[in-house]
């Protein structure tokens, strides 16, 4: 590419809504607004379906919340949106300044804010800090279905010398 001469933005458009349904694990109950989330092949139970997110080894956040309040049998589905999005005023432990915090990752400690600036060790990140709007509070882009599913596809990647060795391995996708 040249170097520019003018300005010349290029086109976009919005990306498209991901909803999707899937069957919740039998007795687990999720809330709308919880972090979506399902059960891999390295979870110890209730692979293939949708559970409460509890930052362990073998589970995979979906990139969106709940839309509804479900207690699973194995066959009742809940909903989500599998879009990243930017999360508004969020709570974010250790959050700061923007100066000190832009473009940090955060991870869900569990199925719900607060998020986290520090890795837990077991799961992938979930987003970056976009904008800290106050004290432990930030707008952050959550990451969507498909970059959740690459980062855990590197996380499970054994390349030497690799910025993949911070993450481990920590879910079961392969």
């Amino acid at each position: 590419m040249t170097d520019p001469t003018r300005s010349d933005p290029l086109p976009e458009s919005p990306g498209p809504d991901v909803r999707l349904g899937h069957p919740v694990l039998n007795t687990v109950q999720t809330f709308a607004g919880q972090f979506a989330a399902a059960a891999t092949a390295a979870a110890a139970a209730g692979d293939g379906f949708l559970i409460t997110y509890a930052a362990l080894q073998g589970q995979v956040l979906m990139g969106g919340q709940y839309s509804d309040e479900t207690l699973g049998d194995g066959t009742a589905e809940n909903n989500f949106n599998g879009a990243g999005r930017v999360l508004k005023r969020i709570a974010v432990t250790g959050a700061t300044t923007t100066a000190a915090d832009f473009g940090k990752l955060v991870w869900a400690a569990d199925s719900g804010p607060p998020l986290v600036l520090t890795d837990p060790g077991t799961t992938p990140p979930m987003g970056v800090v976009l904008d800290v709007t106050a004290t432990a509070e930030a707008d952050v882009w959550q990451f969507g279905m498909e970059a959740q599913f690459l980062l855990g596809i590197l996380a499970n990647a054994t390349i030497a010398g690799g910025a993949t060795t911070a993450f481990g391995t920590r879910v079961g996708i392969a």
